[in-house]
């Protein structure tokens, strides 16, 4: 009986420690409003730089718009997908994965398409300041984005910090297009996609320590 009742009062100082914990909210729910907000935000940040002075005719244009779509799409597809990586099994959505890189491939089909009809000249690497325009409109969003992913337990750290970089991508993409005039592949490669293959350069060589549980 002593031994009996030792291990119940084990099991009782044991019990008195816990606390309720709330589960977490299912990963569409976490999603929309960062969604939301994110764009907002790059919306926000977009007018304060300036509208580019030729968007409404840019509108009516169908290979812009289908480039607008695509990486609104592919941001919006990766934040949702990052956060259903905070789970481990990702409630056996593993289907969802295939979304962002779909609408990545079909992107450079469209930019390797283009490059044949328009030509393509590339600039020198240097800084210029749609660089920092789009830090300024993914920079707020990807801290976000990174304390929501960091709260979960992922398993796929580099897989994580890989949508991430696909959501900031595709959101800055966005605003720069409605920002900068020059629609060359060119300055789109140099200036638009470089400063975020170099951001998520880093995520990925820190995303073991960043996702760590």
């Amino acid at each position: 009986m002593t031994k009996g009742n030792d291990i119940d009062d084990l099991i009782g100082k044991l019990s008195e420690e816990l606390k309720p914990v709330k589960p977490m909210a299912h990963p569409l729910i976490q999603a929309i409003p960062y969604v939301l907000i994110s764009f907002a935000y790059m919306a926000v940040v977009v007018f304060y730089v300036g509208i580019r002075g030729d968007w409404e005719e840019k509108l009516g244009d169908a290979p812009f718009m289908l480039e607008i779509f695509m990486m609104g799409f592919l941001a919006v597809s990766a934040m949702i997908t990052a956060i259903y990586l905070t789970i481990p099994d990702m409630r056996g959505d593993k289907w969802i994965l295939a979304i962002p890189f779909t609408l990545l491939a079909s992107f450079f089909v469209m930019v390797f398409i283009r490059s044949f009809t328009e030509g393509v000249t590339m600039p020198k690497i240097h800084y210029d300041h749609c660089m920092g325009e789009g830090g300024y409109m993914t920079i707020i969003p990807l801290a976000v984005l990174l304390f929501l992913t960091k709260r979960g337990a992922t398993t796929r750290p580099y897989l994580s910090a890989l949508m991430t970089i696909f959501a900031i991508a595709g959101l800055g993409y966005v605003g720069l297009r409605f920002t900068c005039s020059m629609d060359t592949i060119g300055h789109a490669v140099i200036s638009h996609m470089i400063p975020y293959i170099v951001i998520g350069s880093l995520l990925g060589i820190g995303a073991k320590k960043i996702y760590k549980w």
